[in-house]
């Protein structure tokens, strides 16, 4: 009987685990991004490195479709809002990264072609001189063309942080206002705590009130017994005496 009583509980749950999956809702591709999910990964985890607190890992089905969210398994798509902060600033911070490592390789062609220059500057014969004034001006032109390449990248790390402050601008004032209702949130639950404690209170207070009605009620009973046993007492005795007279 134990037997078989497991059988059916190891069939019941085989449903749940092979068809446990992630569906991604009907949206548009701007407003969320698609990442892997890894093993050892859970939405918890998930919430914590892009939303920034594990504890709103329900986020996740305003994108996502879960038959189970607390079974998600390796190589499954999960989709990410792409206005969730964190993710955004990631992001950002990537490109800014990038613009910079071109920046930096930039200079350093400059600087080796500035170096070439300042070698054929002392080339020894005149002819070897011309040659090399020409070979210089091709080697100007390139190092103005880099400089040009440079500023346009200078242009737009510039324009990024100006959006990267906006956007952070945008992140702390969200987070002050999250802040504001966690705050609401917890004066609540603290006026709930003390009007549940008064009901509490009340409820006893109450209680006592009926205990109380419930013994003078039974005292009264007693009395009124006591009394009819003492008038049927009274009763007999005066029936008897008659008796005997």
């Amino acid at each position: 009987m134990k037997r078989a009583i497991f059988l059916m509980v190891i069939l019941g749950l085989i449903p749940s685990l092979s068809f446990a999956k992630i569906t991604q809702k009907e949206l548009k591709e701007e407003e969320y991004e698609i990442i892997i999910v890894k093993k050892g990964d859970t939405l918890w985890d998930l919430a914590g490195k892009y939303i920034g607190r594990c504890q709103q890992w329900l986020e996740f089905e305003r994108y996502n479709q879960f038959t189970n969210p607390h079974l998600i398994y390796p190589g499954e798509k999960l989709a990410i809002g792409i206005k969730d902060g964190k993710l955004v600033i990631r992001r950002v911070e990537e490109l800014e990264a990038e613009l910079k490592a071109k920046i930096k390789k930039k200079d350093e062609e400059i600087a080796k072609l500035s170096e070439e220059i300042e070698k054929l500057k002392l080339a020894p014969k005149e002819k070897e001189i011309i040659k090399e004034i020409i070979y210089d001006k091709e080697r100007e032109e390139v190092i103005e063309a880099i400089l040009l390449e440079r500023e346009e990248f200078e242009k737009g790390l510039y324009d990024l942080k100006n959006e990267t402050g906006s956007i952070r601008k945008e992140i702390d004032a969200l987070a002050v206002r999250l802040s504001q209702t966690e705050e609401r949130l917890d004066l609540t639950e603290g006026i709930l705590i003390r009007e549940r404690k008064l009901i509490q209170r009340k409820e006893k207070e109450l209680q006592e009130v009926r205990e109380e009605k419930e013994q003078i009620a039974k005292e009264e009973k007693i009395q009124r017994r006591y009394k009819e046993i003492l008038a049927i007492s009274v009763f007999v005795g005066i029936v008897i005496a008659n008796s005997l007279r």
